[in-house]
């Protein structure tokens, strides 16, 4: 009676055991599922502010318009190219020299003619005869774009002279000219009236200027605020 008793002891005591040795191993796999659900929803830490990208504008070394003047393998008595015209060039006096995988946003302004970008191709340093100064000729590649060569000039200005074009160096990417009429005072810069300004230009897309050329000054913005590019005197070279 006392050996059964004993077997039948042993028996509950070894299924018990078993039995919590089921429940520790089912609750060990469920919190581990846990921990897996957990990681994997991990919510993202917040992301690094990146670093504010430097508007077009303020690159911005020097602007100015210029004529494009149509050239080909013929000219008159007068030394004038004459017509079908070949090619067009821009030759320009920088203050410092170039590098040279610049280029530069030229803007025709007149005719359809969507902007367009031209390589340096050679800079020289040369002296001015007036003040002993140094500037950089920089020339750039030429300009074949027929639509261009058989434009017609918008100034007075007869003989060769295709079209006059705004020139932005270094270039950008989006630029994109704003008439006079949509122009309003707060838009400009202190003292500038909208009847003098000459060409303005906006870099960054909100139809706002970022440059201005105006008969005596050149304007970009940085930061949001105009600063003078080049004030030009009369009794500049």
């Amino acid at each position: 009676m006392r050996v059964f008793l004993l077997l039948i002891s042993s028996f509950l005591f070894s299924t018990d055991f078993q039995s919590v040795e089921i429940i520790s191993t089912t609750a060990t796999a469920s919190l581990a599922t846990i921990d897996a659900f957990q990681l994997t929803n991990k919510q993202p830490s917040a992301a690094t502010p990146k670093p504010r990208k430097k508007p077009d504008s303020e690159k911005v070394k020097d602007i100015w318009t210029d004529q494009l003047r149509g050239m080909s393998g013929k000219k008159d008595a007068d030394e004038n190219y004459l017509p079908p015209f070949t090619k067009t060039e821009i030759t320009y006096y920088l203050d410092a020299k170039p590098l040279t995988d610049e280029k530069i946003t030229v803007i025709p302004l007149g005719g359809a003619v969507a902007p367009f970008e031209l390589k340096i191709i050679a800079a020289k340093r040369i002296e001015q005869e007036c003040d002993g100064s140094f500037v950089w000729e920089t020339k750039f590649e030429p300009i074949t774009d027929k639509e261009i060569l058989a434009m017609k000039t918008t100034s007075e200005m007869l003989g060769t002279y295709l079209v006059e074009a705004f020139v932005i160096y270094p270039a950008v990417a989006h630029p994109a000219l704003i008439s006079n009429e949509k122009l309003t005072k707060a838009m400009l810069p202190k003292g500038i009236l909208t009847a003098k300004v000459e060409v303005a230009v906006d870099t960054d897309q909100d139809g706002k200027p970022d440059l201005l050329l105006t008969g005596d000054k050149s304007f970009k913005k940085v930061g949001g605020e105009w600063q003078i590019l080049k004030q030009y005197l009369d009794e500049e070279c």
